[in-house]
């Protein structure tokens, strides 16, 4: 028996191709490559629970994030690793933290996995899926 969050998430909105405004850089993709992850920023932006504003010049969809950031969660999600760049550059790595937190993508935060990114014990950082969801949505 599916729960109603996953009943949501099989409802998508939009299919196939999509174009992501990330604070003035535009990023091209599909909504299956965004919403490969469960319980995610963009399972519930795709929910139907929400009314999605376009451009109306290029019926992108305009996130206020770090756009210059976001080519690493956009990667991740497409390939489910993180580029080795993130990790040898500990002030890259931390920004991306706060991103992958913003997007719900507690996978990336994850310490025992091989396709995180490691967490420092002084950041006591810990996934908490609930708060997540609660607080973006």
């Amino acid at each position: 028996m599916k729960s109603n969050l996953d009943t949501i998430q099989d409802i998508t909105t939009i299919k196939g191709k999509i174009i992501l405004d990330v604070r003035g850089v535009k990023y091209t993709t599909s909504v299956n490559t965004l919403t490969r992850k469960k319980d995610t920023f963009f399972t519930a932006l795709f929910s139907g629970r929400w009314e999605l504003e376009r451009d109306s010049n290029d019926n992108s969809i305009f996130i206020g994030r770090d756009g210059d950031l976001f080519k690493y969660i956009l990667s991740y999600l497409r390939t489910d690793k993180i580029h080795n760049t993130v990790m040898t550059d500990e002030t890259l790595r931390r920004r991306l933290i706060i991103e992958a937190d913003y997007f719900c993508l507690h996978n990336l935060n994850k310490e025992d996995d091989q396709s995180t990114l490691p967490i420092s014990n002084e950041n006591n950082f810990h996934w908490n899926q609930t708060t997540c969801l609660a607080t973006q949505w």
